[in-house]
């Protein structure tokens, strides 16, 4: 029979003194077979923890005669009277700050029994060498009180104090081996096989809490009655009370939505909310069992956000608090984040264009030696769009059919490594802005028109430079239209842009040359000319 016992002890010495000693009595035995010339005595001495205590061997194997044992006689030894030697604790994973003793200690030192480990903020994970496991959270504070194996039957003995704070384990079943692990306290004892399970203090620091997700642990009160706690159960714990009936835990959330890779350096985790649930608690870890936790935060929705996490697999962890502090049943998913190089930030053009061609902009990123522009008519910008690979700094200009785009970028690092690309952005193109095309006279009035749409203002400019540096005149006008008074004789040149009902200025229209001779009737000379 495979026997794992593991002693979650909160009260008093008696009562944990009482508890150890009967599961170990009463925990299945070590055998041990008596070779020719071997005495009771001798036995004891080479096997126990105390050789003194060779007479309860006697009484529980009723031998008559200490000194007198038959080779092949099997002698039944309790599992408490076994000596046992001095094994470590590995510290396997560290976030934020923990000391042990005083000192800061190293991811993968070994800690022996009477160490003292604090932890002020973050988290670390112990590793005991039969597989055990302890998670503490910030603000605990763990005493190893004894840590060790017995050379006989080869179980291993644990036995932990909580001085405070918070702490979850991971004890695996039984493997052919034996395993006793007990944590005091302060408010019962707690018999388990092969288990998950957490301990911590409540709001106050006066009750505990046990929750049992894995497995079945038999609580000791102090008043000396026990109540199983089964997997999917937990139990508030207060001193100087009798125990409570055991409550279900809340069912794990739900995390099947959650998207299998993330392309954002921020991590937005949201799932649907549990009935009954207060907060929730999220945890991304490096493992996929969630005992090497990175990240965590608690908070009244179902929703968190994590950055400063390297692209790579993660996997997240949420749980379901219930308003008196209980905490529910873990949901666990993968998850790959792959952010980098980042997606620039796009800039320009906005979400239309009315021009002849199409200046493209975005932030650079520092680790980007080149980028690669997509766009088409694909609304995800996706393998269908057309991809324009362009230089670092060096921005393109795309003269596009009028039309509906969608349009992304991505940066490419020195390795070639091609990052995500930015969120897709609509474009729509238009037809550039029709120069003016039209001139008449009247009246001693130059009347300028051009082609417009319905519900657009205009700006028009009459310069006397190609560059249109030297402004003669400038108006905006409702209409595709405009009359000014006869200017000087001279060149000039014109140019319009509209501005839609939506508020989009595009650009200004091809310049036009106008010549306006001297001496002769100008309206009879005036030229409209493209500006060359």
């Amino acid at each position: 029979m495979r026997i794992e016992n593991l002693l979650l002890r909160v009260h008093t010495l008696p009562l944990l003194a009482a508890v150890l000693a009967a599961n170990a009595l009463a925990a299945e035995p070590y055998v041990h077979v008596v070779e020719s010339g071997q005495t009771l005595i001798g036995i004891a001495q080479s096997l126990l923890q105390r050789p003194a205590d060779w007479p309860q061997l006697q009484r529980i194997n009723r031998i008559d005669d200490p000194r007198r044992l038959q080779p092949g006689q099997r002698l039944r030894i309790p599992l408490g009277l076994l000596r046992a030697a001095e094994r470590s604790v590995e510290i396997v994973h560290l976030t934020g700050t923990l000391t042990v003793d005083g000192r800061v200690p190293a991811v993968g030192e070994r800690l022996r029994r009477d160490a003292t480990i604090t932890v002020a903020d973050g988290g670390g994970t112990l590793r005991f060498e039969d597989g055990t496991e302890v998670l503490l959270a910030a603000r605990t504070r763990l005493r190893l009180q004894e840590v060790s194996q017995s050379p006989a039957t080869q179980t291993y003995n644990h036995r932990l104090e909580l001085e405070q704070g918070a702490l979850e384990a991971h004890v695996p079943n039984a493997d052919g081996g034996r395993r006793a692990v007990s944590v005091r306290a302060r408010g019962a004892v707690l018999g388990v096989r092969g288990t998950r399970f957490r301990l911590a203090e409540g709001e106050g620091g006066r009750a505990l809490r046990a929750e049992v997700t894995q497995g079945r642990v038999d609580v000791h009160g102090g008043a000396g009655r026990a109540r199983p706690l089964e997997a999917g159960q937990g139990l508030h714990i207060v001193p100087g009370t009798r125990l409570g009936a055991p409550q279900a835990l809340l069912p794990a959330p739900d995390l099947s939505a959650l998207p299998a890779e993330f392309t954002r350096p921020e991590l937005r985790l949201a799932f649907p909310a549990l009935p009954g649930a207060a907060r929730y608690r999220v945890t991304v870890s490096s493992d996929p069992e969630g005992r090497r936790p990175l990240q965590q935060q608690l908070s009244e929705q179902p929703v968190a956000r994590f950055a400063g996490l390297p692209d790579g697999d993660y996997w997240v962890g949420a749980r379901a608090l219930a308003a008196d502090g209980m905490e529910g049943l873990d949901a666990l998913a993968p998850l790959r984040l792959a952010a980098r190089p980042e997606a620039p930030f796009p800039q320009q053009p906005g979400e239309k264009s009315r021009a002849a061609s199409t200046a493209f902009a975005w932030a650079r990123v520092a680790e980007a030696v080149r980028y690669e522009l997509r766009i088409g008519d694909d609304p995800g910008c996706g393998g269908t769009s057309a991809t324009h690979p362009v230089a670092d700094g060096d921005f393109p200009t795309l003269a596009l059919a009028p039309g509906r785009y969608h349009w992304c970028v991505a940066s490419v690092d020195r390795n070639g490594k091609r990052g995500p690309f930015s969120d897709p952005r609509m474009l729509d193109v238009l037809p550039p802005q029709a120069a003016v095309d039209r001139v008449e006279t009247a009246d001693g009035q130059m009347n300028f028109a051009w082609p417009g749409e319905a519900g657009q203002r205009f700006e028009f400019e009459l310069a006397r430079d190609a560059g249109f540096t030297d402004i003669a005149i400038r108006r905006q006008v409702d209409e595709a239209r405009i009359a000014l008074p006869t200017p000087p004789s001279g060149t000039y040149h014109v140019r319009v842009r509209a501005t839609d009902s939506d508020g989009f200025t595009g650009a200004y229209s091809a310049p036009q040359r106008v010549e306006v001779p001297g001496g002769a009737p100008w309206w009879l000379l005036l030229l409209l000319l493209p500006a060359l």
